[in-house]
C-alpha cells in the first residue's frame, strides 16, 4: 500500500518562471476541456467552458512569485481531481455560476410572509 506523500510547491526564482508555470496549467485546461465536457455530461459549450477558465486565471492578477506558485499548485489540484473523477458535476458546474444567481433573493408569496408571521 502507498503511503500519501505531501506534495511541494514549486518556487519560482523569477516571475518569468512563474509566468511560464502559469502559461503550462492554462494550456493544460484548455487541452481537457472536451475531455471534462464528456467526463461529466456537461450542457455547456467548448467556448463557455474556456470563457470560465480564462475569468479564473484573471481573477488573480498579482505579480508575487510566491502567491502564483501556490495558485498554480492549486490549479494544478484542481485539474487533476477533475481529470480522476474526484469531483461530482454539482462542483465542476460551480465555476459556470454567474455571481448574481448566488446573490439573488428568493421571491417572497404572500403565502410565505403569513407562515413565517404565524398567521395563516
Amino acid at each position: 500500500m502507498a503511503s500519501a506523500v505531501p506534495a511541494r510547491v514549486a518556487t519560482s526564482h523569477s516571475l518569468g518562471e512563474a509566468a511560464s508555470r502559469v502559461r503550462r496549467l492554462y494550456r493544460a485546461v484548455m487541452r481537457e476541456v472536451p475531455y471534462i465536457l464528456r467526463t461529466y455530461a456537461l450542457e455547456e459549450t467548448p467556448e463557455e467552458v474556456r470563457a470560465a477558465v480564462r475569468r479564473a486565471f484573471r481573477k488573480n492578477q498579482t505579480t508575487d512569485p510566491r502567491v502564483i506558485d501556490l495558485l498554480v499548485f492549486r490549479g494544478e489540484n484542481e485539474l487533476y481531481e477533475t481529470q480522476m473523477h474526484w469531483k461530482q458535476k454539482t462542483h465542476v458546474l460551480r465555476y459556470f455560476e454567474k455571481k448574481d444567481m448566488r446573490a439573488r433573493k428568493p421571491d417572497h408569496s404572500e403565502f410565505l410572509e403569513n407562515f413565517y408571521n404565524n398567521a395563516l
